[in-house]
């Protein structure tokens, strides 16, 4: 399966609300139009990232040090 392996604790979250779901004690998982779990899938990175008020701003990091938004060193929270 191509792409990056899916984080461990995302996998375990999922796999006790389907267990929780087969045993009449969860809703059905609410999904995104990708068929995802909304909770994991529902925002970006970006959305939550302390540093997005600079990426708004227009003002990029030139190193890693600083406090300003990553995205021109290779952050991919905007995707």
């Amino acid at each position: 399966m191509p792409g990056c392996p899916a984080h461990p604790d995302n996998l375990s979250e999922t796999i006790l609300y389907l267990l929780y779901q087969v045993a009449g004690r969860a809703p059905m998982i609410p999904l995104d139009g990708h068929l995802r779990p909304q909770w994991l899938f529902g925002s970006t990175v970006h959305e939550g990232c302390n540093r997005a008020g600079y990426y708004e701003q227009g003002e990029s990091a030139e190193t890693y040090d600083s406090p300003k938004c990553l995205v021109k060193l290779g952050c991919g929270g905007r995707w």
